[in-house]
């Protein structure tokens, strides 16, 4: 195992990543064939593992985590590249150590010749999605080779927005507004 392979490895497993597994199917006269695997990063911030079922918590109730970690793979052994943020969830997107991909503290992006999982997935069987806090870029704009986006706004779009785009709001901002809400 290189490091590379080790850094991704690891920063799976840092967030306790659920990963349906591989399951096995008959093909009609093809014999056994592996079907791809559902990939499904779940990122908690600041939620320490024994705050849940599947790590032995018997006191706080998740039934919708302890049922989707019920039929999936579970890290049982999980670290982390650095204790923050940004770094921690760029290896996890990249591979990278945080000082490989320059993010080593938060309200830092990562650079659109960083590639990102999506982007290393070369597979149209695969669709890609975000939902959620994103902190490595643009949150209102997809990139890095996400099919879906929708990234929260929570006023870091002022470290990360081109002077141009600094006014620009997502669908999801919008969405808020016409429900009655007013984002943060």
């Amino acid at each position: 195992m290189n490091r590379r392979e080790f850094i991704r490895n690891a920063g799976l497993s840092a967030v306790s990543l659920p990963m349906a597994g591989c399951s096995l199917s008959f093909a009609a006269g093809k014999g056994l064939k592996r079907q791809k695997p559902n990939l499904l990063f779940i990122w908690t911030d600041e939620q320490r593992a024994d705050t849940m079922a599947a790590y032995g918590n018997t006191k706080i109730h998740t039934p919708n985590l302890n049922k989707l970690a019920s039929e999936s793979f579970v890290f049982k052994r999980t670290y982390i590249t650095q204790p923050v943020c940004s770094p921690s969830r760029t290896s996890v997107m990249t591979g990278l150590w945080p000082h490989t991909s320059g993010v080593i503290n938060n309200n830092i992006p990562i650079t659109s010749q960083t590639k990102c999982l999506p982007e290393m997935i070369d597979s149209p069987e695969y669709q890609t999605g975000y939902m959620g806090k994103w902190h490595l870029g643009d949150e209102i704009f997809a990139q890095h080779g996400f099919d879906e986006w929708v990234a929260i706004e929570d006023g870091y779009y002022k470290y990360y927005s081109s002077p141009d785009k600094k006014q620009a709001r997502s669908d999801y901002y919008h969405f808020l507004i016409s429900r009655g809400h007013k984002p943060d």
